[in-house]
């Protein structure tokens, strides 16, 4: 199915204000989940999966649609970005994306959880981290310091956004990076309420765009790339073999050679199980 994507963006801003929500049955603008708004605005059955939109990014959206978002219309409003933002990943590389996701979740999201329970120091360890080794330490730190301290159910559910987000970070898992945001939002929200839970959330969609921005989501995947790369080859070693035996033709000769014939057809056979 073709895509018209600046119709799917028109359709998008129309319909996302209006209000999403973290249910999937809602099929009508105002009630819908991410998923079906995406499918309403692509043309594409609701209750599927968008095709147009890579696995991980799809996930990381539903994962924070699921959040405690203080209102349907907030949801829709902010998320509407990072869903335009979305259209067209499938079949592209998702790693650079990943990777900078996932650092952007520990500089910028779980500072502001860390903050929220007086784990301030902390807090600006992981703004200033670089590397996935760098964040590995700074998390280690904070989990310990977040065990030993006197329980809250804010600070509960920053050491399981610190947990989380160790996870993400060993494995670069975009999930693990949502759910860390998840946690985030909920230990704001019961250290300064709705507003500041909404604000971190809108700050994990400023860290999924600028990750879009650094890696361009329209690159080709490798694995694309190379299929390319070969198509391209075979076409050109069929006109080649085609114009060799136009020119056999034309001089007049009556039979070409067999084993020029059948290198050339075993080169293109080798090409296509590259």
């Amino acid at each position: 199915m073709k895509i018209d994507y600046e119709e799917a963006k028109r359709r998008l801003r129309q319909i996302m204000p209006m209000g999403l929500t973290a249910e999937t049955e809602g099929r009508e603008p105002g009630k819908m989940s991410l998923e079906n708004a995406i499918c309403f605005a692509t043309g594409e059955p609701p209750g599927e999966e968008p095709s147009c939109v890579a696995e991980l990014d799809l996930e990381y959206s539903t994962i924070l649609s699921s959040a405690g978002w203080s209102s349907d219309l907030v949801r829709g409003e902010a998320l509407l970005p990072l869903v335009i933002a979305q259209l067209g990943t499938t079949d592209t590389d998702r790693e650079t994306w990943a990777d900078q996701l996932v650092l952007g979740t520990v500089k910028r999201v779980l500072p502001l959880a860390l903050d929220a329970v007086d784990m301030t120091d902390h807090a600006q360890a992981c703004r200033s981290v670089e590397t996935f080794d760098d964040a590995k330490k700074v998390l280690k730190a904070a989990e310990n310091s977040l065990a030993a301290a006197k329980g809250t159910l804010a600070s509960a559910y920053a050491l399981s956004a610190v947990a989380a987000a160790a996870t993400a970070v060993d494995d670069t898992d975009v999930a693990s990076a949502a759910s860390a945001t998840v946690y985030c939002s909920n230990a704001v929200f019961h250290a300064s309420g709705a507003s500041a839970r909404d604000a971190l959330l809108r700050e994990a969609v400023a860290v999924a765009l600028d990750a879009y921005a650094l890696t361009s989501n329209k690159e080709p995947s490798k694995e694309s790339h190379k299929q390319s790369v070969a198509l391209h080859d075979i076409r050109a070693h069929i006109e080649q073999l085609i114009l060799s035996h136009k020119k056999a033709r034309e001089s007049g000769a009556t039979m070409c050679d067999v084993s020029i014939v059948i290198n050339q057809l075993t080169e293109i056979l080798a090409m296509l199980d590259r």
